[in-house]
């Protein structure tokens, strides 16, 4: 099980083969509230095609990767629902204006802060915010105890946090971090 995100293609295929003999799971986040934001931004971006999508994430001043692991799974989930966004655009600074096809993504790191994701989906006449905040590390914690128990009852294979959720029945719930 892993939770590390960052991997290079070649270690990810290492992994896959590994799940051939063992079970292995892997997501980028084990909070609850953060695999029901991914479901919900997957159902809301596939409802609402034509809508701006604009992702912003805050951690605390320490974190050293932006966007953060969890923050690049939201997006690869939007974009497997929304082809026509194919391009990250990291901040806008100066003349910026939206081009078709991009995703806003921004990073901020301030204080203490456990970590917050939110995305916007905002169309002509109205916006839709989508938001999840960790009160504390222990969120992840308890998910990842669900998760090791859950795995080692499970048959080799690759897995994600959603099939823990899922009972492994194979849904989507949080997706897979492929």
């Amino acid at each position: 099980m892993t939770g590390t995100t960052g991997f290079a293609d070649a270690q990810i295929d290492s992994l896959r083969a590994a799940s051939e003999a063992v079970p292995l799971l892997k997501a980028s986040n084990f909070a609850r509230g953060v695999a029901a934001l991914r479901r919900a931004v997957r159902e809301a971006a596939a409802a609402l095609p034509g809508y701006d999508v604009e992702l912003t994430e805050t951690h605390h001043n320490a974190k050293r990767d932006a966007p953060s692991g969890t923050a690049k799974s939201i997006l690869d989930d939007v974009e497997a629902v929304r082809p026509d966004l194919d391009e990250r655009v990291h901040g806008r600074e100066g003349d910026a204006p939206r081009s078709p096809g991009e995703v806003g993504v921004h990073a901020r790191r301030a204080g203490d802060v456990t970590g917050e994701h939110e995305v916007l989906l905002a169309g002509n006449r109205e916006t839709l915010e989508l938001t999840h905040r960790a009160g504390d590390r222990g969120v992840f914690a308890e998910g990842a105890i669900d998760a090791a128990a859950w795995l080692a009852d499970s048959d080799p294979g690759w897995y994600g946090f959603g099939d823990v959720l899922d009972g492994g029945e194979g849904g989507d719930v949080g997706g897979t971090d492929e």
